[in-house]
């Protein structure tokens, strides 16, 4: 069974928000539509039923105005006249009849509109064929037998369009309380829905300001690492240089200085008269092993840390470490700045030293360059110095930081210059050489000896 973390729950409320918002939207919906509905065909059938009414009470009226017209005319010839607008008036009254009685059969029975309709109807055609009543007694007729009828109709139709309005009001007094219904529901549904959203936004928030919290405790925590493996690294360069410094003495002044002592014992022997052949020439290659090791032992001694860094300065010492480089590799090598850099404090003349020598290290190793350009320049007034490296060698694809995707040495160099506050730049393209750029802080100028 799985944890219930923070985020599940933060995720299981949203979920249940965004439920909660979209029921209440459909049932907002839903129940719109059925009160509206309702209401609408309430009043569908209402319109219905009255334009069934009118046309019943105009044509009672009609039927009314056309017996009328017929008790005061003289003309017998008008009864025929008579019998075909009564013919006319129940065509007419059909369609209402048909329409009322299908709305509403119990109330149609009940009222008797069709009874009260049709009785009026067979009174016109009695009153049609009365000639002889309607000649005698026009006025009797009318009132007693035309004028009872009439009332009779238009109260059974009055009676049944007042129930249809009853029916419409009810319809709509449904739908007003349906739609109340549904505003209280939709209040609970958003009410439920705004409490979640506010629990989740204040657990969220909790949330958001814990995770605050523990990063900006993470970030401290990182920032203390880097600075003290800024730091650690910072002493481990300065152990470096001076245990390459104590070797390059050790192996100048004491393994240098004993070698060289050995080959001044070898050259007294080989002065002895006494020494027969074969001895005088193991001495000869002996002395020559000797003077073969204090080279390498001198070499050793120089690339640790060069004396003629410390005796004369940044630009000899690179100019010294140009030369050799010339010698092993044969490439060209065009130098600029030899007589510069002679009163820069120690720290700083170290690092440009040692970024020189590890890129033309690299260069010789890696580039395949057949020239290589070194620019050495310090600016007194702003106090920097400015060391450039470039070849024509094959170059490489920087990474995202700006750096190769193998290796250690240009990240040292970067290292190096990061800790006195400088900058540094690698430029490189496949087939188009690499180019190094340094700018270091000079620092307090040292005081000459």
């Amino acid at each position: 069974m799985k944890t219930l973390t923070a985020t599940n729950a933060l995720r299981a409320g949203f979920a249940a928000m965004v439920v909660l918002l979209v029921y209440s939207a459909t049932e907002a919906n839903s129940l719109e539509r059925e009160g509206s509905a309702e209401e609408l065909d309430a009043y569908h059938d209402y319109i219905a039923l009255d334009h069934a009414t009118s046309a019943l009470r105009r044509m009672v009226w009609s039927g009314s105005n056309h017996a009328r017209d017929y008790f005061l005319s003289r003309d017998i010839e008008r009864q025929e006249r008579f019998e075909e607008q009564i013919a006319a008036a129940r065509k007419q009254a059909e369609e209402p009849l048909q329409t009322l009685q299908k709305a509403t059969p119990e109330r149609f029975r009940r009222l008797q509109v069709g009874d009260v309709i049709n009785g009026f109807l067979a009174d016109l055609n009695a009153l049609a064929r009365s000639s002889a009543e309607r000649q005698r007694f026009p006025k009797l007729l009318m009132n007693e037998m035309l004028g009872e009828r009439r009332n009779r109709a238009e109260g059974a139709l009055q009676d049944f369009l007042q129930e249809a309005q009853k029916d419409l009001r009810d319809a709509q007094l449904r739908a007003q309380a349906r739609q109340t219904d549904a505003r209280k529901r939709l209040f609970t549904l958003l009410a439920i829905a705004v409490a979640v959203g506010v629990l989740i936004a204040g657990v969220s928030l909790e949330h958001a300001a814990r995770w605050d919290r523990d990063r900006a405790q993470h970030y401290a925590a990182i920032s203390d690492a880097n600075e003290r493996l800024e730091q650690l690294s910072a002493r481990l360069l300065e152990i470096q240089e001076e245990e390459r410094s104590r070797l390059s003495r050790e192996l100048h002044d004491d393994i240098g200085q004993t070698l060289t002592a050995l080959r001044m014992e070898i050259t007294g022997a080989l002065r002895s008269l006494s020494i027969d052949p074969p001895t005088r020439e193991r001495l000869h290659r002996a002395r020559s092993l000797t003077e073969r090791t204090v080279q390498t032992v001198r070499d050793l001694s120089l690339m640790l840390r060069p004396s003629i860094l410390d005796d004369l300065g940044l630009g000899s010492a690179i100019q010294w470490q140009i030369e050799e480089f010339r010698r092993r590799s044969q490439v060209r090598v065009d130098f600029d700045g030899e007589h510069t850099g002679e009163n820069l404090p120690e720290n700083v003349k170290t690092c440009i030293f040692r970024i020189a020598q590890e890129a033309l290290h690299n260069i010789e190793k890696y580039s395949g360059a057949s020239r290589v350009a070194v620019s050495l320049r310090q600016d007194e007034a702003a106090r920097m110095v400015y060391l450039e490296v470039s070849d024509d060698g094959r170059g490489f694809e920087l990474g995202r930081r700006g750096l190769p995707a193998r290796g250690t040495g240009i990240m040292g160099m970067r290292e190096r210059v990061a800790q006195l506050g400088g900058e540094f730049r690698i430029e490189s393209t496949p087939g188009k050489g690499t180019r190094i750029a340094v700018k270091v802080p000079a620092g307090a100028p040292v005081a000459a000896a």
